[in-house]
């Protein structure tokens, strides 16, 4: 084993380039529309191990569609040898997953602690194995990859569904208190505790147990904790602000910039101004979920002093003044009034500020003043007023919180009568309205005009009318009128592929399937690349939605690079269902064949083909004799039986 390993490593250095699994597995599955599974699979599993990663991860995965997973096994534990990090090993754990492979998948997961599935969750519901036993194997992987807060919560989440949950909470706590000055632990501890019940387990200790190391610590800890209990977080950012500012305090802070911000930031800038800004911002969070009032209004004071209050500040500058009856920030702001009347981020401050406050008819005022002043502003590239389109969605939002949706609606829709159809502000007010929108609302009426001539003026066709579209042919409400929507988008459509192609898209969105088939093949005879593949898809949906099996198989080789190779198996499965309903059970069977030679494991729409159960049978039977290393073939035939 220790040659192999060293041959296995040095060989792993040849090859630098890191493993994309979702290229790897799509271009395997296109390789099996051509070549039969199992005498690939065992042709493989009969030759040297390789030596290669991106060999070894298509070994794998070859190996657990043939269902072979003593050679799936064999790979994985290859590949660890050549890398133990291997990026890859998160995508292999949930292929396994996905197929329920529950067993392997924890091998894998043992091998590869730094593999985080997302579905991890399900196996361990599906182990038939003691508590104690899992709990265990949780704590082990969380061991294993210390780093990562991924195992705990795992472990967590199976507690919690153990009701036992609070003695890994004790002993959470206990890791804190003996390494008071670990932020980190203390952050691992607040996030389990928020994933629970933070009222019955009370993080305030936090803030006297816990002793940061550095200011940028202390900030961390009690902008978290600001969240959940902003009493004990009120200290924890006061100390952040009365200590003084350190070298490693400006690197901490300057990575951080770095990580989180897109701009182009200076060579060697000083955040000291920036940090105590955040530390401020945070603490009069704190200081307003507190309920300390007098405090939260002194700070405001201090933060908009000489300055006014900026725009993120605004609506809770707002919250602290109602609380505290006070109007000192209200008073800087209409004193500069007259000094700032046509500028539109003084409107936009303005109208966050009283939304904060709760006054209603001051927002709107606000909101008005500065829809005004930014429907003025010049139109720029594509036909787009940034901050007009900007403001009339927030506009619109604030009213759809309050209760006036409808009145939302007529604030875009008016603006969007004066817009130019063919520009990009008219694009951008359609997306808020088709927004605003909710299966138990009609604000877009299915004969508009204007929004018909917003159609009519856009080329090509896209998201938005997509959508806007779809929500015409929703709103009208009986047979003559969703009829009248489809003959007057059909005669906007013309040859314009992507008219038809939209039209057809929607139509299949709305069951009105074989009125969608004429514009699909059109738009499919009309397009290319991209476009041409999205259209024969739709159709494809289309002629299965309606029985016609036979048409939907003479796509399959057009739209299959639509779909994952998860997909692929499940829309032939379709197509056999489809056969089979039909009453030709020998096609069925012939594309069941060509489904399952994708991928033996996925056994999904078997069961569905319920009448054809002696011939399936039969089919896999034989498989099964003929590889009887393939767990799948096995498991296939059990299902049958």
């Amino acid at each position: 084993m220790r040659r192999l390993s060293l041959l296995l490593l040095l060989a792993g250095t040849a090859h630098a380039e890191p493993v994309d699994w979702w290229t790897l597995d799509r271009n395997l599955t296109v390789e099996l529309q051509d070549r039969d599974l199992d005498a690939w699979a065992t042709q493989l599993a009969n030759a040297p191990l390789p030596t290669d990663p991106h060999e070894l991860t298509h070994h794998f995965d070859l190996f657990v569609r043939a269902g072979r997973l003593e050679d799936a096994e064999r790979s994985f534990r290859a590949l660890a040898e050549i890398n133990p990090s291997a990026p890859q090993a998160k995508d292999m754990a949930m292929f396994l997953l996905e197929r329920q492979s529950w067993t392997l998948s924890r091998e894998l997961m043992e091998t590869f602690p730094h593999a985080h599935p997302g579905w991890a969750y399900v196996m361990v519901r599906a182990w038939e194995a003691d508590p104690d036993t899992i709990d265990a194997w949780l704590a082990a992987r969380a061991e294993d990859d210390p780093a990562e807060d991924f195992w705990l919560m795992e472990r967590l989440r199976f507690r919690r569904d153990q009701r036992t949950e609070a003695s890994l909470i004790a002993e959470l706590e206990q890791g804190v208190r003996r390494t008071p000055t670990d932020v980190d632990r203390a952050l691992t501890y607040l996030k389990a505790v928020k994933a629970t019940d933070p009222n019955q387990y009370n993080p305030s200790w936090l803030s006297k147990a816990v002793r940061p190391d550095s200011a940028h610590d202390a900030w961390r800890l009690g902008e978290e904790l600001a969240r959940v209990r902003p009493a004990a977080a009120v200290s924890v950012l006061r100390d952040a602000l009365e200590r003084p500012w350190t070298d490693a305090d400006q690197q901490t802070m300057d990575r951080w910039m770095r990580m989180n911000t897109a701009m182009m930031l200076p060579q060697d800038p000083s955040w000291e101004a920036t940090f105590r800004d955040g530390v401020k911002g945070a603490l009069l969070v704190a200081l307003q979920g507190a309920g300390q009032v007098e405090e939260a209004q002194a700070l405001l004071e201090e933060i908009t002093a000489g300055g006014g209050v900026s725009m993120g500040l605004s609506q809770l500058a707002g919250q602290v003044q109602a609380a505290s009856g006070t109007q000192v920030v209200q008073g800087q702001i209409l004193d500069q009034e007259p000094t700032r009347t046509d500028d539109i981020s003084y409107w936009q401050e303005r109208a966050g500020y009283f939304t904060g406050r709760g006054e209603h008819a001051q927002a709107v005022f606000a909101y008005e003043k500065a829809t005004a002043l930014a429907a003025g502003e010049p139109i720029g590239p594509g036909g787009v007023r940034g901050r007009h389109s900007q403001i009339l969605r927030a506009y619109a939002n604030y009213l759809e919180r309050h209760d006036h949706a409808e009145r939302a609606a007529s604030l875009l829709h008016t603006y969007l009568a004066l817009a130019d159809p063919a520009g990009g502000h008219a694009e951008q007010l359609v997306n808020g309205l088709t927004t605003l929108e909710r299966d138990n609302t009609r604000f877009l009426a299915h004969d508009d005009p204007v929004l018909w001539a917003f159609l009519d003026a856009q080329s090509p066709w896209d998201y938005a009318e997509e959508r806007l579209l779809w929500r015409l042919a929703k709103n009208a409400l009986n047979g003559p009128e969703r009829d009248g929507v489809w003959e007057r988008a059909a005669e906007l459509c013309g040859d314009d592929a992507s008219r038809l192609r939209v039209l057809g898209w929607v139509q299949t969105r709305t069951e009105a399937h074989a009125r969608a088939v004429p514009h699909l093949v059109r738009a499919v005879q009309l397009s290319e690349g991209d476009d041409r593949e999205g259209a024969a898809f739709t159709l494809f949906e289309a002629h299965l939605k309606l029985g016609d099996w036979a048409e939907a198989e003479a796509l399959w080789t057009e739209v299959r690079g639509r779909l994952t190779p998860r997909e692929q198996p499940e829309w032939l499965s379709r197509v056999a269902l489809g056969a089979a309903v039909a009453g030709e059970p020998d096609h069925a069977l012939r594309v069941w064949k060509q489904r399952a030679n994708l991928d033996r494991s996925d056994l999904r729409g078997l069961e569905e083909l319920a009448g054809m159960k002696s011939r399936l049978a039969s089919f896999y039977e034989d498989l099964a004799r003929a590889h009887p290393d393939s767990e799948a073939l096995g498991n296939a035939v059990d299902l049958l039986r």
